[in-house]
């Protein structure tokens, strides 16, 4: 059984993000892929944008701090991602989460909360 893990955001993860992303497309689930979508256009600047989101620097108004986690297998697949905020949205709770198209329903949504 692979090992699966909560990491950071890292250049290792690149291909696999974009397979990612990818996915949502493929799938016609546009609004995770426009969510993603930086990431394919700079992949170095969306990990900043990570960084400073989980720092709480430069965030727009309507934004709150949030920690971004990649849930990954250790084949270095990025299997969903969650994100934690440090304080309530008004249309969102502390904990948003999702899980690529293909690798759904085998309890990577429970894991990852």
């Amino acid at each position: 059984m692979a090992k699966i893990f909560l990491d950071k955001a890292k250049a290792e993860y690149k291909q696999s993000f974009y397979k990612y992303i990818e996915s949502y497309l493929a799938e016609g689930e546009t609004s995770y892929y426009d969510k993603y979508k930086m990431a394919l256009d700079n992949f170095h600047e969306y990990i900043k944008l990570l960084e400073k989101e989980g720092q709480g620097t430069d965030l727009p108004k309507d934004r709150v701090a949030q920690a971004t986690f990649w849930l990954v297998d250790d084949n270095f697949n990025v299997l969903g991602v969650t994100r934690i905020r440090k304080q309530a949205l008004e249309f969102g709770g502390n904990i948003g989460y999702d899980i690529a198209p293909a690798y759904r329903k085998r309890g990577y949504g429970s894991l990852i909360l």
